[in-house]
């Protein structure tokens, strides 16, 4: 997403990062519930998997509102010293996250770090 993108469509771009935050927060809250309707989904799509595989993976999910600039630039370093061409990454100029903060502190959350 561009600025201009976010100056043309903010109201979108704000019930979109609400709505996703909201879907967190209810992942976080209710992982059984999540996990039971994530298995039947699978096994809705015929791509059943048993129980203690999906335990073992929800176990694993962090259900988060940060993007992950730093992990992104901690890949792209790496990348460099494997000797791959790769950019010059600006989180500040990559990530926007002041609408994201401002609906997490409407909801009483804390901001996520770049």
């Amino acid at each position: 997403m561009t600025q201009r993108f976010l100056s043309a469509h903010g109201a979108a771009v704000f019930g979109l990062l609400k709505g996703q935050v909201q879907a967190n927060d209810y992942l976080r809250a209710s992982l059984l519930t999540s996990s039971q309707a994530i298995s039947g989904a699978l096994a809705s799509a015929g791509q059943p998997l048993p129980a203690s595989v999906l335990a073992t993976a929800m176990a694993q999910i962090t259900f988060t509102d940060n993007p992950g600039a730093a992990s992104l630039i901690a890949q792209v370093r790496r990348a460099a010293a494997d000797g791959l061409p790769t950019p010059t990454v600006n989180a500040a100029a990559l990530y926007d996250l002041a609408p994201l903060d401002l609906i997490l502190r409407a909801s009483g959350e804390l901001p996520v770090t770049a």
